[in-house]
């Protein structure tokens, strides 16, 4: 989420978007797998 390897860097709307699209794919998919957020500290 940090880094600037990936495209959303410093651009938290995208950021969102990616989330919530794992998110809903994760949710559809594969309900039985516990989703974590863990940004770099």
């Amino acid at each position: 989420m940090n880094g600037d390897w990936v495209q959303w860097n410093g651009n938290t709307e995208l950021y969102k978007v990616k989330f919530r699209l794992v998110h809903d794919f994760m949710q559809e998919y594969a309900p039985n797998v516990a989703m974590v957020w863990d940004p770099n500290r």
